[in-house]
């Protein structure tokens, strides 16, 4: 729960009752209770950066400066946790206040540290001890709310239009003699809107089909602005289609509001939902309804499906051969009178293609010289993968030592603390100084874990390539296409292909090509 690298503040406030009970100094009972709280964080090992002192009593958070300026940081996400003596210091005032400061601490998932017990925000048992106190105003809260929600949803049944934006095509109005707002069309963009279905059902004028991307690139070839007034995007045009006021309905419940936590700040988002209701809207429909039913049918056209199981890989290379030029991948092509051939399908591309067995063979005879030169450098270098691993665990036992030293230093700053020797403003300045160090030698240690982890995965692959390619090599020509696909694609990441010169027909001159393998654990 505690993060002993993170930022953590003291907040002290004398209640009514401390101000009854102090007589001989204003800041005798914030100097106790410093003293406390800093005991608690030394026990809990974690950094003080600051310490905020409520010198004057409010009955209002309105009233306390030094309150205000603490959650106005706590909303933003500055704090890890606060400790206070008690979490009625904090929630101080009547029921509204109670509900701003929970709502601060619970949307930043800040901690509440008091001698007692430190409260999770986030734990439903620690929330029920702001229950009663924030009972009034939350539920004064949700019946407003539940009122605004009503008068929505109202509005839509009505058939006026309750969204703040006009969507592309119409323009926003305020209805005559009553409330509300509704839509009309826009002569500018109207007609495009129409277009875009018509090109997404019908295709275009030769009937051709047309999708959504070629829709986009329709408009911006024909310069037609934007909703934005830029260029067109892919979501753009999906969101048009999708749309059901260009058929005269109102929408509601399809983006509600989701609040979550970023970087320790609130944040909120709209995601699309299937929980959607329409209405009868009093705009008039840009789309009829069967164009807009048959726009809706594509998107429910079921997705071209993978090729079945029966069907057998018939190329080995299959996904692995890369163009060199246009780096598109390879494909096998069936020639009926004579052999399979391996080409480039990207248009354009000069590239020429080759026999698919030529390219095979030629395959492994590069995978026999991967395996030579592999064994060739084992027994010139043989600790040279151990020696590299070594490197890297010493690099990770200098940054765990490093960070234990750190630690050793922080318990000294609260020695020299309750010794008298450092001040309390030198403190927190020292232990926020110590806390970016820790911070910075924790990151070292899980970086140089990772490198060590990752070292030695890599051997675990280097000591299984050299058995797997020699497995290949020797049992290749009794493995289906299937199987040498699969184990081709543990061995390499791809392969590179190039040919620039065309066959010579009636000479019998094959034109060459080259090819450049990348095996995943070499490159």
């Amino acid at each position: 729960m505690l993060n002993p690298s993170g930022k953590y503040l003291i907040y002290l406030r004398k209640s009514r009752a401390d101000q009854e009970a102090e007589s001989h100094s204003e800041g005798e009972t914030l100097a106790r209770h410093e003293h406390i709280l800093l005991n608690l964080a030394k026990h809990l090992s974690i950094s003080i950066r600051a310490c905020y002192r409520e010198i004057v009593s409010g009955e209002s958070i309105a009233a306390r400066p030094q309150m205000t300026r603490l959650l106005s940081e706590v909303e933003q996400g500055c704090w890890d946790g606060v400790l206070v003596m008690e979490v009625e210091r904090l929630a101080r005032g009547d029921t509204i206040d109670q509900g701003i400061v929970a709502q601060a601490f619970k949307y930043s998932d800040t901690l509440i540290i008091t001698p007692s017990k430190i409260y999770d925000p986030q734990n439903e048992f620690d929330e029920e001890y702001f229950e009663f106190g924030l009972f009034m105003s939350r539920r004064e809260y949700k019946t407003i709310n539940r009122r605004l929600q009503r008068g929505r949803l109202q509005s839509a049944r009505e058939g006026k239009y309750t969204g703040n934006v006009a969507p592309y095509g119409y323009e926003r109005i305020k209805l005559v003699g009553e409330k509300g707002f509704s839509l009309t069309p826009l002569p500018s963009q109207e007609t495009v809107v129409r277009q875009i279905y018509t090109w997404f059902v019908y295709g275009d004028a030769d009937g051709s089909p047309m999708g959504i991307t070629k829709i986009r690139h329709k408009l911006n070839s024909l310069q037609i602005p934007s909703p934005k007034g830029s260029v067109w995007t892919d979501s753009t045009v999906h969101g048009i289609l999708l749309n059901p006021v260009y058929n005269g309905k109102i929408r509601c419940k399809y983006r509600p509001v989701v609040k979550g936590t970023s970087s320790g700040a609130v944040k909120t988002s709209r995601p699309r939902s299937e929980n959607q209701t329409l209405y009868p809207g009093l705009h008039p429909a840009l789309i009829p309804d069967n164009l807009f039913q048959a726009a809706s049918a594509r998107f429910l056209q079921k997705e071209k499906r993978p090729v079945p199981a029966r069907y057998t890989v018939c190329n080995p290379l299959s996904g692995l051969v890369i163009c060199e030029r246009c780096h598109g991948k390879m494909e096998r092509r069936p020639i009926q009178k004579g052999n399979d051939m391996l080409i480039c399908t990207t248009s354009g591309c000069p590239t020429v293609g080759s026999a698919l067995y030529l390219v095979e063979e030629q395959v492994l005879e590069a995978l026999h010289e991967i395996v030579e030169a592999q064994l060739n450098l084992a027994s010139a270098s043989p600790h040279l993968p151990e020696d590299s691993l070594s490197v890297k665990e010493a690099l990770l036992s200098e940054a765990k030592s490093r960070l234990t030293e750190l630690v050793i230093k922080q318990n000294r700053l609260y020695d020299l603390l309750e010794d008298g020797i450092y001040t309390p403003e030198i403190f927190m300045e020292r232990s926020g100084k110590l806390s970016e160090e820790k911070k910075k030698a924790e990151t070292a240690c899980q970086e140089a874990e990772l490198l060590v982890t990752m070292e030695k995965q890599q051997l675990e692959k280097r000591d299984s390539f050299l058995p797997k390619t020699q497995h290949l090599l020797q049992n290749y020509s009794q493995l289906d296409n299937q199987e040498k696909n699969r184990i081709l694609k543990e061995l390499l990441d791809h392969i590179s292909y190039r040919k620039d010169t065309r066959n010579k027909k009636g000479a019998g001159h094959i034109a060459s090509f080259s090819l450049h393998l990348y095996p995943k654990v070499l490159s």
